[in-house]
C-alpha cells in the first residue's frame, strides 16, 4: 500500500516538537525508510560514532530491532540503543493499517559515561573525545522520557487526526495478490500475506471480496488449481508432483480441490486434453 505524505505539514510538527522538547524527532515509513526529515538538532555524539562504516549499521541495526518490536506490540516502544542512548519508537496506525513510526531519542539518561563507554569500547574511536561529547548531551530523567515519549503518542494521533497522508488503497490488491502468485509453491496463510505486506487481515478481506467476491483463501485455492492445470496441459510431471508444486502438500486434498473447482479429477483433465 502506498501512503503520501504530507512532508511540509510533517516538517513543521515536528519542527514545533524538536524546539519543545529538545530532542530529534523523525519519521520512517512502514519499511523503515526515512522520509527525508531531517534532524534539527546536532548530536556530535552520534555522529562521531557514524563517521564509521561499522557505528553507522549499529545504529541501522539498533533501530531496526526497535521497529520491529513496535510492529508486533503495536505501541510506543523505549530501548537502550548500541551507544548508551534511549531511544523511542511510536507506531502509526491508521485502520489496523501500520503506517509507518514516529523516532525520537539520542536521550543521555545518567551522566555515567563508564556505563555507555563499555557499549562502544570496541569501537576503533578516540574514548577521552567521546566523554566530553557525551557530557555535552543534555539529561533526560525517567519522567521526562516518560512524558515525552507520550507527547509523541499524542503527535501520532494527531497526524491522523488531520490526515496528513493519503493512502492509495487501489493497490491492496496488488500487493497481495503479487506475494499469492510469487508464492503458491509454498504454504501460504493468511498471517503469512499480513507479515509479509503489512496490510491488515480486516483490509485484506474487504478488498478481496470487494475485488474477487471471495476471501484470500479461497483466491489462494483458484490460483492453485489454475496453475496446475498449467502444469497438466504443458508437461509431464506427475500429479503427486503438480500437487506440490501448486502448494498442496496432500495429494488427495489437491484433487479433492481440483475436481470441486473443475468437476473432474486432475487425471481425468489430463487425458481429456491428451
Amino acid at each position: 500500500m502506498n501512503i503520501n505524505w504530507d512532508i511540509e505539514k510533517l516538517d513543521s510538527i515536528l519542527q514545533d516538537f524538536t524546539y519543545s522538547c529538545g530532542i530529534n524527532i523523525s519519521i520512517v515509513n512502514k519499511d523503515f525508510k526515512s522520509l527525508g526529515l531531517r534532524p534539527r538538532l546536532v548530536n556530535e555524539y552520534c555522529q562521531e560514532i557514524q563517521k564509521l562504516d561499522i557505528g553507522k549499521n549499529l545504529c541501522i541495526h539498533s533501530d531496526e530491532m526497535l521497529f520491529k518490536k513496535c510492529s508486533i506490540s503495536k505501541k510506543t516502544e523505549i530501548h537502550v540503543c548500541h551507544a548508551g542512548l534511549i531511544d523511542v519508537a511510536v507506531p502509526i496506525i491508521w485502520n489496523e493499517e501500520l503506517l509507518g513510526y514516529i523516532i525520537l531519542g539520542q536521550m543521555k539518561k545518567e551522566n555515567d559515561f563508564m556505563k555507555a563507554c563499555k557499549k562502544i569500547s570496541h569501537l576503533p574511536i578516540d574514548m577521552h573525545k567521546m566523554e566530553n561529547l557525551y557530557e555535552k548531551l543534555p539529561l533526560f530523567d525517567e519522567k521526562k522520557i516518560q512524558s515525552i515519549s507520550n507527547i509523541a503518542t499524542m503527535v501520532s494521533k494527531y497526524i491522523l487526526l488531520e490526515k496528513i497522508f493519503k493512502l492509495e488503497t487501489n493497490n491492496v490488491i496488488e500487493i497481495a495478490t503479487n506475494f499469492i502468485h510469487n508464492n503458491l509453491d509454498k504454504n501460504i496463510s493468511i498471517q503469512n500475506i499480513v507479515d509479509s505486506t503489512g496490510i491488515s487481515k480486516s483490509v485484506l478481506y474487504k478488498n478481496f471480496y470487494k475485488k474477487f467476491n471471495c476471501s484470500p483463501g479461497e483466491y489462494i485455492k483458484k490460483k492453485r488449481i489454475d496453475k496446475s492445470i498449467e502444469y497438466l496441459k504443458n508437461t509431464d510431471l506427475s500429479i503427486e508432483g503438480i500437487s506440490q508444486l501448486v502448494g498442496f502438500s496432500d495429494m488427495s486434498y489437491f484433487s479433492k480441490v481440483f475436481k470441486k473447482e473443475k468437476g473432474i479429477s486432475p487425471l481425468k483433465f489430463r487425458k481429456s486434453i491428451t
